[in-house]
């Protein structure tokens, strides 16, 4: 799903905010429902699946600096570092809280999507 389009990508983000309404309005979701629906569907359609994502992050980040994460589970955990360090200045930051969530859930999902490209179960 990487790679869309200018329009497609509208879209998505149109639709991810108007699927954020929506759930506002029906009930409050708990931190984990949130994570896991932003990650899951709002910014996989917009960003693509977190193992290609962080994998152009991963390939910049050597491009630009010569070093950096290994490995797109690396920069997931990373990512998770830096939400626990905002959270220690912030603890009752909400956000900060979904984001860490979020950042779990993509290092799960990235290890489920290596193992099913490579023809495992995921």
């Amino acid at each position: 799903m990487s790679g869309l389009g200018n329009g497609e990508r509208d879209n998505a983000v149109a639709q991810a905010k108007k699927r954020l309404v929506y759930e506002k309005e029906r009930r409050p979701e708990t931190v984990l429902q949130e994570a896991d629906r932003l990650v899951s569907t709002d910014r996989n359609a917009v960003y693509g699946h977190p193992l290609d994502d962080f994998s152009k992050v991963v390939g910049m980040a050597k491009a630009l600096w010569g070093r950096g994460p290994e490995s797109p589970e690396e920069h997931a955990l990373y990512m998770v570092l830096v939400k626990l360090a905002r959270l220690a200045s912030t603890p009752g930051h909400r956000d900060s809280i979904v984001d860490a969530a979020g950042y779990v859930k993509a290092y799960e999902m990235v290890l489920e999507e290596r193992r099913r490209r490579a023809g495992g179960e995921a």
